[in-house]
């Protein structure tokens, strides 16, 4: 009886020995030697880098017939009858209920190159300027700025831009307004007429002429959608 206690004793240790859990032996064809434990790293553990692992960016892999960061981003463009692209579709037709505004007809578009963000009627390709533009000279020569409104402590937006006189113009992004002597205005939206406006205390957003990337100066109507 003692022998086969013993006995079974001396079976199930040796049973559980082989069933503990330990380290993974690796054949030497795969690269590591042979007694060396693979271990797997969990959540919260600290894991060292690997140098050996290129940190070539991506960007380098890309075709060399497309330059890294020159592409257009993708999206429902509008261009103008001669395929010039303008912009990005930001917004189709306008927001408030005036009847001139011809608001199918009037679009917001965003120009990637240059961060303006342009409003234009899509049937005669007219950029279209901000209401209340105001101008020096009582002919409408050199933009100032546009009006503020009643809001005495409102910023201006960033990228809000216009064409005028063959030059683009931009509004002075994040600013408070200042206060200026402009001589006529130009309403906005589809209004054409220069109007006299003699004060010396009117309240505008500052604009400062667009130096580098621009839109294009010139538009051959009509202007289309186009995704790309």
């Amino acid at each position: 009886m003692r022998m086969l206690l013993a006995s079974l004793t001396f079976s199930f240790l040796a049973c559980s020995e082989s069933a503990a859990p330990g380290p993974v032996l690796v054949d030497s064809a795969d690269g590591v030697d042979d007694a060396t434990s693979v271990d797997t790293a969990l959540p919260g553990d600290t894991v060292s880098a690997d140098t050996s692992v290129s940190d070539t960016p991506l960007d380098t892999q890309r075709p060399d017939d497309v330059p890294a960061g020159t592409e257009d981003p993708a999206g429902l463009w509008l261009e103008d009858a001669d395929g010039v692209p303008l912009g990005l579709l930001v917004r189709r037709g306008g927001d408030d209920v005036t009847a001139g505004r011809a608001i199918y007809d009037l679009v917001t578009v965003y120009h990637p190159a240059s961060g303006l963000f342009i409003e234009v009627t899509m049937t005669d390709a007219v950029v279209r300027y901000p209401p209340n533009t105001f101008f020096q000279g009582g002919s409408c020569d050199i933009p100032v700025g546009i009006g503020v409104g009643p809001c005495e402590a409102c910023k201006s937006a960033w990228g809000i831009g216009f064409l005028h006189g063959g030059k683009w113009y931009k509004v002075r992004g994040g600013s408070p307004f200042e206060v200026r002597g402009p001589g006529s205005v130009l309403k906005g939206g589809l209004a054409t007429e220069c109007v006299a406006h003699g004060t010396s205390n009117a309240k505008v957003f500052v604009v400062d002429p667009v130096t580098g990337a621009a839109p294009p100066l010139t538009l051959k109507a009509p202007l289309r959608f186009v995704a790309r």
